[in-house]
């Protein structure tokens, strides 16, 4: 490159090189020519989906999710991605975006139908109000369900973890700051999203409907998948 173009390039160079690491899958198949038997972690939680819609509809219920999303270029949600600037901003802007595919994704038709071994539930509460879709989503569960962990730890306290933080910026006045740790912070909210998506295919997994519903190697081994 010219002297001109080297300087440019030079502008954009992160001051700690030694910190930066080149992700592994992209130099194994795309420079070493290699098979990636890796799963990146952002695709895995929209498989799920996929696979609990076909459940439910194995046990003749309405769907969990009102949509499901492709793994492809274009067919992920917008936003829906690493992070790539350790901000608050970025951070916060990437917790509503879960919100939008997990929190406002579940839909409550579920929850008001009987079927085999499964016993709806009602709409609103004692005292007349209308209950939350996590609420419901709990109380359904619970109501249907012997697991053998427990639901609120590994289903229901990551979901309801995604909704409070989304109202941090809702209400508090927060800055843009530069973070290392919103890194961190996003592999640990994809992680435990991703396990609370994996436990619920799992325990519908053991309804009688629904062994013939087909699931991908990858997802029920659970191995192999990755947050690069």
């Amino acid at each position: 490159m010219s002297p001109r173009i080297q300087l440019l390039w030079k502008g954009f160079e992160l001051e700690n090189q030694e910190k930066c690491i080149i992700n592994s899958g992209f130099v194994e198949n795309l420079i070493e020519g290699r098979w990636v038997t890796e799963h990146w972690i952002f695709h895995t939680p929209l498989e799920e989906m996929k696979v609990i819609n076909a459940q439910c509809n194995a046990m003749e219920l309405p769907k969990l999710f009102i949509r499901t999303y492709g793994i492809n270029y274009g067919e992920k949600p917008e936003g829906y991605r690493s992070i790539l600037l350790p901000t608050l901003k970025n951070y916060y802007d990437f917790v509503l975006v879960m919100e939008k595919l997990v929190v406002h994704n579940i839909s409550l038709k579920i929850f008001q139908k009987d079927s085999l071994y499964i016993a709806k539930i009602e709409r609103k509460d004692d005292n007349g109000k209308d209950k939350g879709n996590i609420a419901m989503l709990q109380e359904w569960l619970k109501s249907n369900v012997e697991a053998e962990f427990g639901i609120d730890e590994v289903i229901i306290e990551p979901i309801k973890y995604i909704r409070k933080i989304r109202q941090v910026p809702a209400h508090e006045l927060t800055n843009n700051e530069y973070n290392l740790e919103v890194f961190e912070m996003q592999k640990e909210l994809m992680i435990n999203t991703y396990s609370a998506i994996r436990a619920i295919r799992i325990l519908f997994a053991g309804h009688p409907l629904t062994k013939d519903a087909k699931i991908p190697k990858h997802l029920l081994e659970g191995k192999n998948i990755v947050f690069y």
